[in-house]
């Protein structure tokens, strides 16, 4: 099974630079396949490119990373946001943010079921807001759930003044800051996620096609950002067994080779946690990582932008 292919992807992309309005008559449409087989590479190539050492990620059952279910799914999200009854501009879509949930480990050999969900659309200050559910079940039983939220922002008026934005709010984190993590990333890291992910949009990819998109050059993948930040936390305050679930909202651009701090506040059912750039301004924002048995429906919330 294989994702779209560079070719099939910039004619997609150039293809939906034409769309200016998502289709809601697409909210609730479902869509299933069967997610090809993990591999053991699949594994050590993603563990590499969010830069996880773990030793449960090498050896023939080895233990697949958490946020490897991105790359799972993969196919099946790219037929959602490039199927053009949807009608999405893929050059003016980021990924606002993420929420996952963890029942079972996956491991090599695992095939699992995935089903996505058209959830809902949102008008927002920035543009339209895309959320997306889905889950993973493997033998009929569900490994895991997640909800992503995708933001189309709004084209950039030619005259006149743009109209005022309400600004973020500060992000709600408890008060106290526990610990800070260093959180460098390499001038190739979004080139070496997008290997391993297989997610090729050109704004993590192409430096012309990221500015032509209107955006300062290539930037990281949010989701790479939120690996490399949960396994941060996890190797160093948790025990990756009991990791439940985690969510956050992407309020900044990364581009790769910036160095990036985290910022912890310990809680008694997990750590809430904010991603900094240089500048002490959050990229990701309302993190939050929670331990297996205390998850319950507040994490099954949509995450949204702020931008």
């Amino acid at each position: 099974m294989a994702v779209f292919s560079t070719p099939r992807l910039l004619f997609a992309t150039v293809a939906s630079a034409r769309h200016r309005r998502l289709d809601r008559r697409l909210i609730g449409f479902t869509r299933q396949r069967e997610a090809e087989p993990v591999t053991a590479e699949m594994i050590q190539a993603y563990a590499a490119a969010t830069d996880d050492p773990d030793p449960r990620y090498r050896g023939p059952e080895a233990m697949a990373p958490p946020f490897l279910i991105s790359r799972l799914v993969l196919p099946l999200l790219q037929e959602a946001l490039f199927d053009p009854r949807l009608r999405l501009n893929v050059l003016r879509m980021v990924h606002a943010g993420q929420q996952l949930r963890w029942v079972a480990p996956v491991h090599v050999g695992d095939r699992l079921r995935l089903q996505l969900t058209v959830s809902d659309i949102q008008q927002t200050a920035a543009g339209e807001l895309l959320v997306l559910t889905g889950e993973a079940r493997r033998d009929g039983e569900v490994v895991g759930s997640a909800a992503t939220s995708l933001m189309v922002r709004r084209l950039r008026l030619r005259r006149g003044k743009a109209p005022k934005r309400p600004r973020p709010t500060a992000s709600p984190t408890p008060r106290g800051e526990a610990f800070r993590l260093q959180l460098p990333t390499a001038p190739d890291q979004a080139q070496r996620y997008a290997a391993a992910s297989g997610d090729h949009n050109f704004i993590h990819t192409s430096p012309l096609l990221a500015r032509l998109a209107g955006l300062p050059g290539v930037v990281m993948h949010g989701m790479c950002v939120m690996a490399m930040a949960c396994g941060a936390i996890t190797r160093a305050h948790l025990d990756r067994a009991a990791l439940g679930c985690a969510r956050g909202r992407f309020s900044h651009l990364v581009q790769p080779g910036e160095r990036l701090v985290i910022a912890g506040y310990r809680a008694a059912d997990g750590i809430a946690f904010e991603v900094l750039n240089g500048d002490e301004k959050p990229v990701l924002r309302e993190g939050w990582i929670g331990l297996r048995e205390t998850v319950d429906d507040r994490d099954d919330q949509i995450v949204q932008s702020p931008w």
